[in-house]
């Protein structure tokens, strides 16, 4: 049960909506804190409006017209006029509730056209109102039309007017839809640009890996349940260009895309990180290469057969865990690690000797020359010795069909 004070919030907030007879004044003066439940200010007047919106049943009727209310008062430009005893606490608290509701339909034009007008730079209690300005738009947002405000955010230069870093940027592309037809959807070029961004700002972090992938995670929170997730990623770190370190920061890569064919006896197609390549070398089974994709080709599209899909499963395991695992910023660190459970899959661990049973048993498909290619990706850290990998030995049981490395 809520505390007496939220309820009796609610039960204000409530009894306001189902007025028809409502005036503007009424949301000025709880703005200013008058006539809430509490005197405790450590809580701002926007928290306690929020609170006044029920959790569940009436939640998404209250909050709709909450934010059509919200919206009337923006249309009368509080920016360009004093409103209320304390004008810029009335601003602060409206551009907070704003971004507290989240509601588009209502407030994205009222508070773009605030941003156009360009008149907001007061100060609230040392915060500079753009800055809930630039939080307020951010969470109502029902087209792109403000991405190229979030680029300059992200490029580090930040925009002319509208405060924020490239984190701020970041937070508008990931709430960004491309259109009002296409709301609920990622905006996926927008975001490979912005992750893209992100890159060059995480380069010298020595925690880069760990902080893109929180990047990431919080994209795919903000549109769960999406099953092409993983392949969208890599194609937009393709097309992005994205640097090996991030490329491999990926939440996977060993992705199985959708089948051409619902026939049993078709081959599978899959994306995967080219450490996979000795794997799949070793199965003996026929695959192609059918394109090579991000920096230094190290993702490659392979056809497999159906009858390899079970084994090469089994044995990604290991390696995908020892890589999204990796807490290091170095890319050929994450290869070496990758490539000692490989090492270990075939139960062999480099420096041990093993019987010639065991080396007959384990690794004999790998020929020396290409475990020799695996060694100098990582002593070298030259990424893309491995994708060269499939055009050595004398293996028949794979061939590239495109891709600038046949």
């Amino acid at each position: 049960m809520a505390e007496p004070l939220i309820q009796e919030m609610q039960q204000l907030v409530g009894q306001w909506i189902e007025k028809n007879d409502w005036r503007t004044q009424e949301l000025i003066d709880w703005l200013q804190g008058f006539g809430l439940p509490s005197a405790r200010y450590e809580d701002e007047p926007f928290q306690w409006l929020l609170r006044g919106v029920p959790l569940a049943g009436e939640r998404h009727h209250v909050e709709r017209e909450f934010a059509l209310r919200a919206a009337t008062l923006l249309r009368e430009q509080p920016d360009t006029r004093p409103v209320g005893r304390r004008p810029n606490e009335v601003r602060y608290n409206l551009l907070e509730l704003c971004a507290g509701l989240g509601v588009p339909d209502y407030l994205a034009d009222p508070l773009y056209e605030m941003f156009e007008r360009r008149a907001l730079e007061q100060v609230w209690r040392g915060i500079d109102l753009r800055v809930s300005l630039r939080r307020a738009l951010i969470a109502n947002q029902k087209d792109n039309r403000l991405e190229n405000v979030w680029q300059d955010m992200l490029s580090g230069r930040g925009h002319g007017w509208l405060l924020g870093d490239p984190y701020d940027g970041f937070e508008g592309v990931r709430l960004q839809p491309h259109s009002a037809d296409t709301r609920g959807d990622p905006d996926l070029d927008a975001i490979g640009r912005a992750l893209a961004a992100m890159t060059l700002h995480l380069a010298d972090n020595i925690d880069r890996r760990a902080e893109f992938r929180s990047l990431v995670a919080r994209v795919m929170a903000t549109y769960p349940g999406r099953p092409s997730w993983p392949a969208d990623l890599i194609e937009q770190a393709d097309k992005n260009k994205l640097p090996t370190w991030a490329v491999s920061a990926l939440p996977s890569l060993f992705v199985r895309l959708s089948p051409e064919s619902d026939s049993s006896n078709s081959d599978v197609r899959y994306l995967v990180w080219n450490v996979f390549i000795p794997i799949l070398k070793r199965l003996n089974e026929y695959f192609s290469v059918e394109r090579t994709l991000c920096d230094a080709g190290i993702v490659l599209e392979v056809r497999i057969s159906r009858d390899a899909e079970k084994e090469l499963s089994s044995a990604s395991t290991l390696i995908e865990e020892s890589r999204i695992s990796n807490p290091y910023k170095s890319y050929r660190v994450v290869v070496q690690s990758s490539y000692e459970s490989m090492i270990k899959e075939n139960g062999a661990v480099e420096g041990e000797s093993i019987s010639p049973e065991e080396d007959e048993n384990s690794i004999s498909a790998l020929s020396k020359e290409e475990m020799a290619l695996y060694r100098e990706s990582v002593l070298r850290d030259e990424p893309k010795v491995l994708s060269l990998a499939v055009g050595v030995g004398g293996s028949s049981s794979y061939r590239i069909t495109d891709g600038p490395d046949k």
